[in-house]
């Protein structure tokens, strides 16, 4: 049930964007219909995910919800974490509604923990909702949707390494199925 969407969705994507784009040529956005919806799909790589979610942060109208692992900033302005924060914090500035759920451990004197609650803070002090996860099972999603059409999911952890240096790759998925979907899963952790 949870996350069909989503799987169909990547799973036509891999069909039909490797199968028929030769290992060479740029990759088109493909188009599917699913449940009579269109449903696109393209994959972002590396520095691609950071440039994408902010430009949609930046339109966002109505709410922001996501997940992470590890949401690690450092207070500086060259951070890319810490520039995801201006942005969500422009957000609700213009009366989106932000949520972020962070992974919480069962042993609260990791570094895990306390930079999630460090970044928890910031993001708490621009007026940012921020949940935790139950201890009692890891919380490893990489999951961001913006007002319930576009989700942005892989392997981007929120952190400067991740953002700007490793090999990442992440598919934002433009379906307000599978974004609704993403949000109930989201909104799942937390209970």
């Amino acid at each position: 049930m949870i996350h069909r969407s989503i799987k169909i969705c990547l799973w036509i994507y891999v069909l039909v964007a490797f199968s028929l784009t030769p290992a060479n040529q740029t990759h088109a956005e493909p188009d599917v219909i699913r449940s009579g919806h269109k449903c696109s799909v393209r994959i972002l790589a590396d520095d691609e995910y950071f440039t994408e979610m902010m430009k949609a942060v930046a339109d966002a109208h109505r709410e922001i919800v996501m997940a992470f692992y590890i949401f690690k900033t450092n207070g500086y302005k060259g951070n890319y974490p810490d520039r995801f924060i201006e942005g969500l914090a422009s957000a609700v500035k213009r009366g989106v509604k932000v949520t972020v759920v962070l992974e919480r451990t069962k042993r609260e004197d990791t570094s895990l923990d306390s930079l999630n609650r460090m970044t928890a803070h910031r993001l708490r002090k621009k007026g940012i909702d921020v949940r935790f996860d139950s201890p009692s099972v890891t919380t490893h999603v990489k999951l961001v949707v913006i007002d319930k059409r576009l989700t942005f999911v892989g392997s981007h952890n929120m952190t400067n390494s991740a953002l700007k240096y490793n090999n990442e790759v992440s598919l934002v998925i433009d379906s307000p199925d599978a974004a609704v979907e993403a949000v109930q899963y989201i909104n799942s952790l937390c209970r």
